[in-house]
């Protein structure tokens, strides 16, 4: 689950006519989807890098429809519009939809009334739920319990995906990431390379739905080279 609040701010330049009252709507969100721990959280197959922001009267009216760009160098971006408000109080619903060019990866909408003369500002919370390739998993695994590796050495993983009917599902994006990089770590396509330290390290696989695989990969010092002598 992804979190973004939707915020709508009284603003009224003539109190003896609400009719005439301008809500600000500050917006912030969080593009980017991170497994944490693995210091790349733009190490998936897919990047969101727009949102759909689209606010509704109660009669269904728009009263905002933009789409907002975040910069590949920045990781929040703030939005600020004026809505109109007619009467004392109004209801409004606030759709977000976190976008990768067209293609829609998270959504979620929430209704709540805005008063005029209210000490605070409502404030959306609206908590959005990945809908993109792979939202139907329901199970992720990985080959394990154990892998072995040696110092310096790569090994790939390859991560299956499957649906509630065991159907394995294909171009799902897939964050990994590793438990200790100085023993191993995990590019964005799985590839887990050792480093020249040896032990043991968790490398997880992790959807955007929250769903993940975890498996440890044990790593051992190089082998060593025997010469005989006859």
């Amino acid at each position: 689950m992804v979190g973004a609040a939707l915020a709508l701010i009284a603003g009224c330049t003539d109190s003896a006519a609400p009719r005439d009252a301008i809500w600000r709507v500050p917006l912030l969100l969080a593009p980017y989807v991170s497994a944490g721990g693995s210091g790349s959280a733009g190490a998936s197959t897919i990047g969101i890098d727009n949102a759909h922001i689209v606010v509704r009267t109660g009669a269904g009216t728009v009263v905002l429809d933009t789409v907002v760009l975040f910069p590949a160098d920045r990781d929040e971006l703030r939005l600020k519009a004026a809505v109109p408000v007619r009467g004392a109080s109004e209801v409004f619903t606030a759709r977000i939809r976190l976008r990768s060019d067209t293609l829609v990866l998270f959504d979620g909408s929430e209704t709540r009334e805005a008063r005029l003369w209210s000490a605070a500002p409502p404030i959306f919370e609206i908590a959005l739920s990945y809908v993109g390739p792979g939202s139907t998993a329901v199970r992720v695994e990985l080959p394990g319990p154990e892998i072995p590796i040696r110092v310096n050495e790569t090994v790939q993983l390859n991560a299956l995906v499957l649906d509630a009917r065991g159907t394995p599902l294909n171009d799902v994006p897939i964050i990994w990431s590793s438990s200790d990089r100085d023993v191993a770590t995990v590019s964005a396509t799985g590839l887990v390379t050792a480093g020249v330290r040896q032990g043991a390290v968790t490398i997880t696989a992790q959807l955007f739905s929250g769903l993940g695989a975890n498996t440890d990969v044990i790593v051992a010092p190089p082998a060593s080279l025997r010469i005989s002598r006859r």
